[in-house]
């Protein structure tokens, strides 16, 4: 996010010494790259914790049949 210039453009590339963003601003290759890595992190945090039926039956009391 810190390539984003003042208008919300993503450039093809950032020259990596001056951080000055080169090339043409194809938006659509560099939006979906940036919403196809959000989705991945959601779905790996999604998978990471339990379910909310998992966790209330892991606190059920031995012989607790609420």
């Amino acid at each position: 996010m810190a390539a984003i210039n003042d208008v919300g453009l993503l450039a093809e590339e950032v020259d990596a010494r001056s951080g000055e963003m080169i090339g043409n601003f194809p938006q659509a290759f560099s939006h979906i790259g940036l919403v196809n890595a959000a989705w991945a992190i959601t779905q790996g945090q999604r998978n990471a914790r339990p379910a909310p039926a998992a966790v209330a039956a892991s606190h059920q009391a031995p012989g607790d049949g609420t």
